[in-house]
């Protein structure tokens, strides 16, 4: 067993220029909505603490309500360096996997790649994944066997 762990795309959201040029500013696109449900609980939400840190961030928290009110300018930065990140890891994730074809060991191992959580990136007016929205709780769970003959 090897195990391999991708930090990204955890806050700060992190990636080479070459990776931001893959995601033009007039390709992201905004929340579609920005604020809570009507009546939603207020467990429902979490303080987000993660992302109030950063220091773009930390002018704009909400402190009344517990939620970001971010102006669009930075909610579309955050979105798009998101964007960014998840495709640099999907980039590594790519070596590893080569290099399992290159090595010669495809045949001999069973890849399993998955994530712990999801991200808000703004809906409902959340920015964080501790939330039980269907956004914070979709993960991707890809297993690659050289034994499967489909999936």
């Amino acid at each position: 067993a090897l195990p391999i762990c991708f930090k990204r795309p955890h806050l700060s959201y992190k990636a080479p220029e070459s990776y931001f040029e893959l995601y033009p500013n007039s390709s992201i696109k905004l929340a579609e909505q920005k604020t809570p449900p009507e009546n939603a609980p207020s467990v429902a939400f979490y303080p987000n603490s993660e992302i109030r840190g950063l220091p773009d961030v930390s002018p704009h928290v909400n402190n009344s309500s517990g939620l970001e009110a971010l102006p669009d300018w930075l909610a579309h930065n955050l979105r798009r360096a998101y964007y960014s990140s998840v495709s640099l890891t999907d980039f590594h994730l790519g070596r590893v996997l080569d290099e399992l074809e290159e090595s010669g060991l495809a045949n001999e191992t069973i890849v399993a790649f998955w994530g712990d959580h999801g991200y808000q990136l703004g809906e409902l007016g959340e920015w964080g994944k501790c939330t039980n929205y269907e956004l914070a709780t979709r993960v991707p769970l890809i297993i690659r066997s050289p034994n499967q003959k489909r999936s």
